[in-house]
């Protein structure tokens, strides 16, 4: 029996035995043979890289000691000596995540990496949490690429990855009365800088928990399989949340609030403004082409060819796709090249979940709302022996706020 047939069979022993004692709630003893396929997968690892390197002079023929003293003008030039198989450690660390989280001992390479990379996670912490396992760079990559598909907004906002709080300074002197004194000649003096009408805007630490259960049967599958299942499942959860608070978030809770930090919602902030000017409201009998108009046109000039329309499903198809013309003809044209579904009043139509029924939201995402991710994502695992399930939660700190409500207007149902 060869090495790899040997180490294959011993291996397939002791993992039936370790199932047997999981099955038989034996977690002690279990831990201990799975201790003892740690020690057989670093014995084998050793024993393969001895015969690799015996395999690689085995054919190698003799040194010719007559002609080794006088070189070949033609012999190549040997540098310093490079290892050919030197892992790539991102793809490393991916594996050992993986292996983590599924329960699966990590050979001494892969282990090497996986507390690297955690301790320098844990050591750059800007909080107090317990932390989790890193995701890796790739991993939370795909999660956000797929939660964009799932939510447009998510594509369009700008986002940072600054740890701990982060602060921008707003120029809120843009109306025709604040600007006409801008201009100057040589005698004038530069007013000071303290007249210049600046807010700031602070985004700080908002923890995002969402969690997902996995059988230990589905745990069985191959590590990609594993990872995409992972990717799946957290992208609808976090980016469901992430989604509603970019549009629906309560901000930062006040000395009478019982909520929890969280970004602040372009409709919420909107909300909050006195008289409410950028709200257009409506009823079943108004003429929805004007009200349409009326909404757009709270938009600030030079924000409008980055505005985007959002509105869920419902609203899109039963509500925009039926405003019709004097003529009977749709207004709404069907453009799934454009980024979102359709065109109306030549904005481009997103269908967006997270906006309520009923409402429409017109916003300059990309310019006017930003969010920074203060702390990167982890996850935690949590094994329910009697359920044989295991409990994943992911953790990660973001926030997120309108920098300019210029840019955003909010078309809405009148309360009955």
């Amino acid at each position: 029996m060869s090495l790899a047939e040997n180490y294959k069979a011993q291996r397939g022993e002791l993992e039936t035995r370790a199932q047997a004692l999981i099955d038989e709630n034996k977690a002690d003893e279990a831990q201990n043979v799975l201790d003892e396929i740690k020690k057989l997968d670093e014995e084998f690892e050793n024993a393969a890289k001895i015969q690799a390197n015996l395999n690689s002079i085995k054919d190698k023929p003799a040194v010719n000691f007559q002609n080794a003293q006088k070189p070949s003008q033609n012999a190549p030039v040997i540098d310093n000596f490079t290892h050919s198989d030197v892992k790539d450690e991102v793809k490393l660390y991916e594996t050992a995540f993986a292996k983590n989280l599924m329960g699966q001992p990590l050979n001494n390479l892969e282990n090497e990496i996986f507390d690297k990379v955690n301790l320098d996670f844990k050591n750059a912490a800007q909080t107090t949490e317990q932390h989790g396992v890193l995701v890796p760079k790739t991993v939370q990559e795909k999660i956000f690429r797929k939660i964009s598909e799932l939510h447009p907004v998510l594509a369009d906002v700008t986002g940072f990855g600054v740890k701990g709080d982060l602060t921008f300074l707003v120029d809120e002197a843009t109306t025709d009365a604040a600007n006409k004194d801008l201009w100057t000649n040589e005698a004038t003096e530069t007013p000071d800088s303290k007249d210049a009408n600046f807010k700031e805007i602070t985004l700080s630490g908002c923890e995002l928990v969402k969690g997902t259960t996995l059988s230990w049967k589905l745990k069985k599958m191959s590590i990609d399989d594993f990872l995409n299942y992972v990717i799946e499942k957290l992208s609808e959860k976090m980016g469901n949340a992430l989604a509603y608070a970019f549009f629906n978030g309560k901000g930062k809770p006040g000395d009478s609030d019982n909520f929890k930090a969280q970004p602040l919602g372009v409709i919420t902030a909107l909300s909050k403004e006195t008289s409410t000017p950028r709200i257009v409201t409506y009823t079943d009998t108004d003429d929805l082409e004007v009200k349409v108009r009326n909404t757009i046109a709270k938009v600030k000039s030079g924000y409008g060819k980055l505005a985007c329309i959002y509105a869920n499903n419902d609203f899109v198809w039963n509500t925009l796709a039926n405003i019709k013309d004097k003529n009977g003809r749709a207004y709404f044209v069907t453009d799934y090249n454009s980024g979102g579904v359709g065109r109306i009043f030549g904005l481009v139509v997103k269908e967006e979940d997270a906006v309520p029924n009923d409402n429409m939201v017109i916003g300059a995402f990309k310019k006017c709302y930003t969010y920074n991710t203060n702390e990167p994502m982890s996850i935690t695992s949590q094994d329910e022996t009697r359920k044989r399930q295991t409990f994943y939660s992911a953790y990660s700190i973001i926030d997120g706020a309108p920098l300019d409500l210029d840019g955003f207007a909010l078309l809405k149902k009148a309360q009955s």
